[in-house]
């Protein structure tokens, strides 16, 4: 489900714990036990880093360890996601706040787009002071500097 497979960028390659909360939310939905879903997800998660921890935490879960050395390293959005697939691997049933989860990150992606999109008229400046416009002062001054060097 990524731009590896040839398909358009979309949402929830933006967010990878996005695209994580969708497919367990269709597996649940499909009759799946949530950890079978984790299972087939880490086999084919497009982002190497994300799949890796997902894998790491997933392992230390089924060990019955403490997770908190892989969630500590990640920002809010992962560690939310994965503290309540936590509390659904311990038989909890999730699904009512996955679905708010997963509406929650849609909505902060969206808006880290919206941000992102708004700055780009400023980034785009960038060259434009730097390549072009050096560019067209040569061709206003270049004649004039041309008959200024030819009169000396």
């Amino acid at each position: 489900m990524g731009a590896e497979d040839g398909e358009n960028i979309s949402m929830e390659t933006l967010a990878p714990p996005l695209e994580l909360l969708i497919e367990i939310r269709f597996a649940i939905e499909k009759g799946q036990s949530l950890r079978k879903a984790l299972q087939s997800y880490c086999q084919k998660a497009g982002d190497l880093v994300w799949r890796q921890e997902l894998v790491l935490w997933l392992n230390l879960i089924e060990m019955g360890r403490s997770s908190d050395l892989v969630t500590r390293k990640m920002n809010f959005q992962r560690r939310q996601c994965l503290e309540l697939l936590e509390r659904g691997l311990q038989g909890e049933s999730i699904y009512s706040q996955l679905c708010h989860l997963e509406e929650e990150i849609l909505v902060a992606a969206k808006m880290e787009v919206e941000e992102f999109v708004a700055s780009l008229p400023i980034k785009s400046l960038i060259p434009l002071l730097f390549f072009q416009f050096p560019a067209f002062l040569l061709l206003l001054l270049g004649s004039f500097l041309s008959q200024f060097l030819s009169q000396s």
